[in-house]
């Protein structure tokens, strides 16, 4: 009914050809809305594999505009993720009227409809005020990040003083605790005389969602930029032309998410077919790991059996009510867990960390 209310011949094509898709794809998934004059105001669309795609790998979403992608210049959304090649996938796509709030929200109702309503456990975005609420109104319990590479560039544009940007990012990914940062993130204000600088404080007012001291122990997927989201675009554009009308546009797209996933395939058939070589001590655990982890997340826990590796034991004090100050190697009885207290010293240092 919508499609015939359409005047554009060309978005009325786009549509035959999405309902052909679905026809052929029982579970493939497309919404659209109307402007007052009856023409296309958005398109939202994501195929089968991509929603599977989002069932297994949908805790991290990440997502920004694209433009100079079509005929009527449109924005382009792109919602994409990370799976177990660590590779990026596409979650869903939208041609959008405008970039209002309104709109995204547009977009994130259709993307949780298409998705079952499953929601991300973490969202990073550019930063855009449009896009900060729709999502704060459509996913509130959401972490919604910002991009660390966007705030960076943003430093170095709005505070002209000498390495303040590498200074902003010490502040950004400081290992310490919230109460650390605060104390650093003064210390640095006061000395650089930045109490009235108008960008340092707006964006210290939206530290809890760029600053690691705040948004440690949130699952990010290994995501803190949206560069996934612009290598895709720079990908699409390779398909994209502005000339494109809608119906070269998506059929164009479609050929594009195609070589993305021939890609996957590629790297899921080498995970299968091939067996890394053992390189660490602890040869068991890394055979195991090499069986049940994709060849790309083998390598990334290798790096940490590597640091593992690099620990041993050299004796073992304990301290209770049966055994005090004396180092033993005998087998503890679990029983006995709770009346002990454990140290270990690292060699290399003189320091020592104590545990109960």
């Amino acid at each position: 009914m919508r499609r015939s209310e359409i005047k554009d011949g060309d978005a009325e094509a786009a549509l035959a050809y999405l309902c052909g898709k679905a026809e052929m794809d029982s579970s493939f998934f497309y919404k659209f809305n109307i402007d007052e004059e009856s023409r296309l105001a958005n398109l939202f669309w994501a195929d089968s594999t991509s929603r599977m795609d989002y069932a297994c790998f949908g805790d991290v979403l990440a997502f920004d505009t694209t433009y100079r992608t079509n005929a009527y210049k449109k924005p382009l959304v792109v919602l994409v993720g990370v799976n177990h090649h660590h590779q990026t996938v596409v979650f869903g796509c939208a041609l959008l009227m405008d970039e209002s709030v309104g709109t995204y929200e547009w977009v994130l109702e259709t993307f949780l409809e298409a998705m079952m309503n499953k929601k991300p456990i973490s969202v990073v975005t550019d930063g855009d005020k449009a896009m900060r609420k729709a999502i704060k109104k459509v996913l509130p319990e959401t972490c919604h990040r910002l991009c660390s590479w966007h705030l960076q560039r943003n430093a170095f544009t709005n505070v002209h003083i000498k390495d303040f940007s590498s200074i902003f990012a010490r502040c950004m990914f400081m290992r310490g605790n919230e109460e650390e940062f605060e104390k650093v993130w003064h210390e640095m204000v006061a000395n650089l005389g930045l109490n009235e600088n108008r960008w340092v404080t707006e964006i210290y007012g939206k530290r809890k969602r760029w600053a690691e001291a705040y948004l440690r122990g949130n699952f990010f997927g290994g995501m803190r930029t949206t560069q996934r989201c612009e290598s895709m675009n720079a990908y699409l554009n390779r398909f994209l032309k502005i000339r494109l009308r809608l119906y070269e546009f998506v059929q164009q797209f479609d050929r594009a998410i195609m070589r993305i996933r021939q890609n996957e395939a590629k790297a899921e058939f080498e995970s299968n077919n091939s067996s890394p070589v053992l390189s660490t001590k602890l040869s068991i655990i890394e055979n195991h790991a090499a069986t049940v982890y994709t060849k790309e997340s083998f390598i990334k826990f290798r790096e940490e059996m590597k640091n593992a590796e690099l620990f041993f034991v050299v004796g073992l004090g304990m301290l209770g009510e049966h055994l005090s100050n004396e180092r033993s190697d005998m087998y503890i009885d679990c029983g006995e867990l709770n009346n002990l207290k454990k140290t270990m010293e690292c060699a290399c240092a003189d320091s020592r960390i104590s545990a109960t």
